[in-house]
């Protein structure tokens, strides 16, 4: 987890804690893990209904999760219904988007350098009352001046943190053409057409 967990921990009131996708390293306050392997109940967690009853925890964690999954979409509502209030982080769109991050899985495919997390699915955006999932394209691997030099990233911006309570929105933007993809990007602010 890359927020601070004294800050995660400060929201927790009482009551059981879930982490969804920790199984590797669990939240440390966690009282049960949900994920595929390494969690005290193992399942794929886009299958729903999930096997706690609604309401069963008061908070749920997910980390460095969502933007891997197949359909955050559908694991955001089960935390949702099993949880009271929660916290999600995923990685922030300019890193998913700068260059030299993930040299490791770069160099396993023989590739001198990439941008982001070639493995991440979706590029996630906070909007006012929750998040926004969009498809991760191969555009920033096709158009190289479409990435963000890694030194005009700060601790503060490599990360997405949300915190919620009760409900959050959750959907998705689809992006059909490659134009919509472009002019996607140029709203971002990194990409001049």
């Amino acid at each position: 987890m890359r927020a601070n967990v004294y800050d995660v921990a400060s929201h927790i009131k009482s009551g059981l804690v879930l982490d969804v996708g920790g199984g590797l390293c669990p939240f440390p306050l966690a009282d049960i893990t949900f994920d595929l392997k390494g969690g005290d109940v193992t399942g794929d967690v886009c299958i729903t209904p999930w096997p706690f009853a609604t309401d069963t925890f008061e908070f749920v964690v997910c980390t460095q999760t969502l933007e891997d999954l197949r359909d955050p979409i559908v694991v955001c509502k089960e935390m949702q219904r099993v949880g009271r209030a929660g916290y999600i982080e995923v990685p922030s769109w300019k890193l998913e988007l700068s260059q030299g991050h993930d040299k490791m899985t770069f160099a396993s495919y023989n590739l001198s350098h990439g941008i982001g997390y070639p493995h991440h699915r979706w590029i996630v955006l906070k909007e006012e009352d929750g998040l926004v999932f969009t498809f991760k394209f191969p555009y920033p691997y096709l158009l190289p001046k479409l990435f963000i030099l890694p030194e005009v990233l700060v601790e503060e911006v490599l990360f997405l943190g949300f915190f919620w309570e009760n409900k959050f929105s959750v959907r998705e933007l689809f992006l059909t053409t490659p134009q919509e993809v472009e002019e996607w990007y140029q709203s971002l602010g990194i990409l001049q057409i």
